[in-house]
């Protein structure tokens, strides 16, 4: 007899196996009795579907999608995550992955560039620049293209 053993938690199927025959039981009946392990059915599991897990739940065989392993984004702050378990893409989280400065707008990424630093601080980072304490390797694109800093650039490139 083909029995079909499930995950003792999830009741995910994990495979199937031939029952043993249990001989004191068997002998006792006159007939072929079989020891049935936990968490196991004689019914058998469909056919995999395609992203899909075969779980076992209240007497009958149900398919859940599966994405674990996949790499998700939280679409409030775009933090990254594998998924660990049985079941859909949780609410708030997106498989697209996110672009550089990424919000997202509801169904995609936009790059959302951070605002300008103020004048004192470009300023500062000019007069860095002007001592050599700062060179324009060090600079991220957004701040070596506001105006005073950029002055500076051009300035020592002359």
């Amino acid at each position: 007899m083909k029995i079909y053993n499930c995950h003792w938690q999830t009741g995910e199927y994990i495979g199937s196996q031939d029952a043993p025959l249990d001989p004191l039981e068997s002998l006792n009946q006159g007939k072929e009795v079989y020891l049935m392990p936990a968490h196991s059915t004689v019914v058998a599991p469909p056919d995999a579907a395609e992203g899909n897990a075969r779980i076992f739940k209240n007497g009958a065989w149900t398919q859940i999608e599966d994405h674990r392993g996949t790499r998700i984004y939280k679409t409030s702050d775009a933090s990254e995550m594998i998924i660990a378990e049985v079941g859909a893409i949780p609410e708030g989280f997106t498989l697209l992955a996110p672009c550089e400065f990424p919000v997202w707008d509801g169904t995609q990424w936009t790059s959302q560039p951070p605002p300008p630093l103020p004048d004192p601080l470009c300023d500062l980072v000019a007069a860095l620049m002007t001592k050599g304490v700062l060179v324009e390797a060090d600079l991220p694109t957004s701040i070596s293209a506001m105006p005073t800093v950029a002055a500076v650039m051009n300035a020592k490139k002359a």
